[in-house]
């Protein structure tokens, strides 16, 4: 808990956070539910739905290569 209290930590990680909203490109409207213990983004990515001509009751989707 002694590191929830140290200025140099706190302002190192909403330094980071700054870095990290700047680098993706991230809005402020896209971060909510900022507490605590964690904060959503949204990010809306686009799916490739890839069905078989021959077996078309199950469909395989590909993410976006930018998840991580």
């Amino acid at each position: 808990r002694a590191k929830y209290k140290d200025p140099i930590i706190i302002s190192s990680w909403f330094s980071l956070l700054k870095n990290t909203i700047i680098k993706y490109r991230i809005i402020d409207i896209d971060i909510y539910n900022f507490n605590k213990t964690r904060f959503i983004i949204d990010i809306i990515l686009i799916a490739i739905v890839v069905i078989s001509l021959e077996r078309s009751s199950r469909a395989k989707t590909k993410q976006s290569s930018n998840c991580k």
